[in-house]
């Protein structure tokens, strides 16, 4: 599968990545996939649409829902009075920020340097667990030296096909330079990347509260990230 478009989550007046699916929940309790969604996809995003999300006064709310080009859905197709408070959703959101440690070219499998989990009960915020992404990408990469050789021929025989792999940040996280054979993703990831891509976006969406592009880029990660 193709690297995936994330949907969009917000927390005081910021736009993060989100590696969720928060209205799966609410399709499925439909029985529906909502075909007036996804009836035109593209490689990059087969779910057919970008939900865009907030997290307000601890609780959840579905603000905009954008079709594969980012544009706000036609209301002739959906026509939802937003903004919506997620109350059927109870789980797990997650957000990747910070800068990209390995690229996967393939879903939502690249490595971020923090992730950040926030719990929530029926849409209402319950609490956070944030994650040190490069402690988890420096044990995957703790080989032995047997490992480290048959790694190494593998990445020889096939790093020219791989759809991923470390970037320079990443190899800084996990201590050793590249070996001759492999590749070193150009990927960054970097959060000042995120907020000129998002930003647009949360401007065309029906928020609960009143923000502007000034306040979101001044926010400078909030509570989530600090």
């Amino acid at each position: 599968m193709t690297a995936q478009s994330s949907e969009i989550l917000v927390v005081e007046n910021r736009p993060y990545a989100l590696r969720s699916l928060p209205l799966d929940p609410y399709l499925e309790s439909r029985d529906s996939t909502l075909p007036e969604l996804t009836w035109i996809t593209t490689t990059s995003n087969y779910r057919g649409y970008v939900g865009c999300w907030e997290v307000f006064d601890d609780n959840l709310y579905l603000i905009g829902i954008f079709d594969y080009e980012n544009r706000p859905f036609d209301k002739s197709l959906i026509d939802w009075k937003l903004p919506i408070k997620a109350h059927w959703f109870s789980g797990r959101l997650d957000i990747d920020h910070g800068d990209m440690l390995s690229y996967t070219h393939a879903g939502w499998s690249s490595v971020r340097a923090k992730r950040t989990r926030l719990y929530f009960k029926n849409g209402r915020f319950e609490r956070r667990v944030r994650v040190d992404r490069a402690k988890y990408l420096k044990k995957e990469y703790d080989l032995t030296p047997d490992q480290e050789i048959e790694y190494r021929q593998w990445q020889a025989e096939n790093g020219h096909r791989i759809m991923g792999g470390l970037t320079k940040a990443g190899f800084d996280a996990i201590g050793r330079e590249p070996f001759p054979e492999e590749r070193v993703w150009s990927m960054t990831g970097e959060d000042d990347a995120d907020l000129e891509y998002y930003l647009p976006m949360i401007d065309l969406c029906t928020r609960p509260q009143v923000g502007s592009k000034e306040a979101a880029s001044a926010s400078a990660w909030g509570a989530v990230a600090s």
